[in-house]
């Protein structure tokens, strides 16, 4: 990125969204130069240091001078700074996207720095990325591509945001400890195909945890159920996520006493906290566990 004049950092404001692991962690960095912090999360989160939480999206807009994007790929993030988010922000702005590929609409922003909306960017994840080293990164993967490279105050690079050998190392203990909790407790916090579950370590000589992964079909629950009635189930917890296109979200905790109906489903009594969204329908996985 080329400027006649560079940028005091020092209380300059940073605009995070996101404010989970990476967006804290950069939070901390950014006082420490001496910038404020202003973030945008979906949920209320406690602050690290002096960083200030905004309650909407477009009062972060509205503030951008340094915006930087730190959410995970998901429906509702998907073009979550388009056109219409990028003249929100200050004019002579910068956007940085180190998140993932999806979450900004290319087009726009190849508009807003062409227009000087935007005073620059930095991009190191692409809705489409090439497989391997080489002069792949051309129109036939993104039809943008050449447009987006010819911008002169933009900055690209290869989706590196965590190829460092200490990261890397530290990726591979979080895997192996997400792998060791499955194995050991059933926990699955941080899948991204499977719904997630958090559950306590076993601490009881005798206890037995079943999980049971199954097509979310109409019956299927009743019949688990019917098979555990006859044992002292102290605690269950299901839920289940859509395979393809529709997205639906059950779950149900209680202290298993009987098996009453509710809806479809044979389900014990006790504590119900049940939710539901979308529809009943299409080609689900289930996920119950039992202890």
């Amino acid at each position: 990125m080329h400027r006649d004049k560079g940028l005091i950092l020092i209380s300059s404001p940073v605009q995070i969204v996101g404010y989970g692991h990476i967006g804290s962690q950069l939070s901390v960095l950014a006082e420490a130069m001496g910038m404020s912090v202003i973030y945008y999360d979906v949920v209320p989160i406690m602050p690290l240091g002096s960083a200030r939480q905004v309650d909407h999206l477009d009062d972060l807009l509205a503030q951008a001078d340094f915006l930087t994007l730190h959410v995970p790929e998901l429906a509702e993030t998907k073009n979550m700074i388009g056109g219409a988010e990028i003249s929100k922000m200050k004019d002579g702005a910068y956007l940085i996207n180190n998140a993932r590929g999806k979450v900004v609409d290319i087009p726009a922003l190849i508009d807003g720095l062409k227009s000087g909306k935007l005073a620059g960017a930095a991009v190191d994840v692409f809705p489409a990325e090439p497989a391997a080293n080489g002069p792949n990164f051309g129109d036939s993967l993104n039809d943008w591509s050449s447009e987006l490279r010819s911008c002169p105050n933009l900055i690209l690079t290869p989706h590196i945001g965590g190829s460092t050998e200490e990261a890397q190392s530290m990726i591979g203990a979080e895997v192996g400890g997400a792998l060791i909790r499955y194995l050991n407790y059933g926990s699955t916090i941080g899948s991204v195909n499977f719904p997630e579950v958090s559950l306590r370590p076993i601490l009881h000589d005798g206890t037995v945890r079943l999980c049971h992964v199954h097509l979310n079909q109409p019956g299927v629950l009743k019949v688990v159920n019917n098979v555990l009635g006859e044992h002292n189930v102290e605690k269950q917890f299901s839920d289940s996520k859509v395979r393809r296109r529709r997205r639906a979200s059950w779950s149900s905790e209680q202290k298993l006493t009987c098996s009453p109906i509710i809806g479809r489903h044979c389900l014990p009594a006790g504590r119900h906290y049940w939710r539901r969204r979308g529809r009943d329908q299409g080609d689900l996985r289930g996920y119950l566990f039992c202890e």
